[in-house]
């Protein structure tokens, strides 16, 4: 029995995501060239005994991406290119699969052997399997045939390569095989009405203060955005937090929404620094929502980036000043003191005074 070590990783492609706040955005995606994608071999392929190190990279053949704007029943074919930049032949067994966003925030497609339902699909290559001579370039024509009743919009997926490696006959007796895999996007654009939506939910806040009695803290937020529309969507996050009646209100930016599928949903987390501890604060997070695009001209004009309105959420939080009120005990308890020392004092002299008037 073949052991197969599953390498988990993610297909990047062109990043719309800015450096910011926002933790676990990690969109650095790729303009329709190489994709590492790795993960369990497919379904029935043989581990080949082929020497390392092993490099090959896949582009499309006649542009820079592939991204289509395709009416329902549309049928096109294209190619996508692979070279052998190694010293060993390779055999690569070549299929599509759908597309998702990850956790991370960049393009993951499903694992080898799970089917695809939407645009992985749709494609089909005209051969599953292609030997590549060391230092030679193959095209591999596919064919994509959108179905008539294709819900208008985006739909992801990805071309990919694959490779499977192994110690030859070791690897069918307990051995390890290894399944590379280098894919590049495939987009389209299905013609009807674009309805771009999203939703901020499961906001979550907490406060870390400070020990400095008239210092500030800082809020920490978890939320999710979801992308209930059908098309791809991007665009800024900010957070607005603030106490009663909106006083002390700090408001920061939290950076760009890596670029979301529709019907995906990413949890995301901030921070807004700058808060003052004013007992039970809002916070709210809210994203202006930007339908995305490509540099590519294949998309129609009416496609072009345009501002939505935007999704918010809400929570609550507290923000107890604890090093004031640890100061204002403090004063409370030596005033108190003072007072009983004080007291006590007084009822001793007047003692005194009393028993000295006796005395006489």
């Amino acid at each position: 029995m073949t052991r197969r070590i599953v390498h988990t990783g993610t297909a990047t492609f062109p990043s719309r995501s800015a450096a910011g706040p926002v933790r676990g955005v990690a969109a650095a995606l790729l303009l329709g060239a190489v994709a590492a994608l790795l993960s369990a071999a497919p379904a029935g392929a043989t581990a080949q005994p082929v020497a390392l190190p092993v490099t090959w990279g896949v582009a499309p053949a006649s542009a820079p991406t592939f991204d289509f704007a395709l009416e329902p029943g549309a049928t096109l074919t294209d190619q996508l290119v692979v070279t052998n930049h190694g010293e060993v032949p390779l055999d690569l067994a070549v299929y599509a699969a759908d597309a998702f966003t990850s956790p991370t925030g960049a393009l993951d497609v499903l694992p080898a052997g799970t089917p695809s339902e939407d645009l992985g699909a749709w494609i089909s290559t005209d051969v599953p399997q292609v030997l590549v001579a060391p230092g030679e370039r193959v095209a591999v024509p596919f064919t994509l045939t959108v179905p008539a009743d294709a819900t208008p919009g985006d739909h992801t997926a990805a071309v990919v390569t694959s490779l499977v490696t192994g110690a030859g006959a070791g690897a069918g007796a307990g051995g390890v095989a290894v399944d590379r895999r280098l894919g590049t996007r495939v987009l389209v654009r299905v013609a009807g009405d674009l309805a771009p939506s999203a939703t901020v939910t499961n906001v979550d806040a907490d406060y870390a203060g400070s020990w400095n009695p008239a210092g500030t803290g800082d809020a920490h937020l978890t939320f999710t955005v979801t992308n209930t529309g059908n098309v791809r969507l991007t665009g800024p996050l900010a957070a607005t937090v603030a106490g009663p009646m909106g006083v002390g209100a700090v408001s920061v930016p939290l950076g760009d929404l890596p670029e979301l599928l529709p019907g995906d949903a990413i949890t995301l987390t901030g921070t807004a620094t700058g808060v003052a501890p004013l007992g039970r604060l809002s916070a709210s997070v809210a994203l202006a929502p930007v339908v995305a695009t490509t540099a590519t001209t294949t998309l129609p004009d009416d496609a072009t980036s345009h501002a939505l309105d935007p999704a918010t959420g809400e929570a609550h939080l507290w923000a107890v000043p604890w090093s004031v009120l640890a100061v204002a005990t403090l004063l409370v308890g030596a005033v108190l003191a003072w007072r009983t020392l004080r007291r006590r004092a007084r009822v001793r002299f007047e003692a005194a005074v009393q028993d000295a008037l006796a005395a006489a």
